[in-house]
């Protein structure tokens, strides 16, 4: 997997058969309001994106 430097990640991604097992994903400007992430596909669906918003 890719990664960032210089802010804060924006997703904790858990494994669903190893609770143990954290990524840490992404990243969140200073003031909140710009986010990225390497997990594709995540807006696709209105309804998930609209949640977000």
């Amino acid at each position: 997997m890719a990664a960032c430097s210089g802010s804060e990640p924006v997703f904790r991604i858990f494994h669903d058969q190893d609770p143990g097992v954290e990524v840490l994903d992404g990243e969140i400007s200073k003031d909140g309001r710009v986010w990225g992430t390497y997990v594709h596909g995540l807006f696709d669906a209105d309804r998930d994106s609209a949640a977000c918003f």
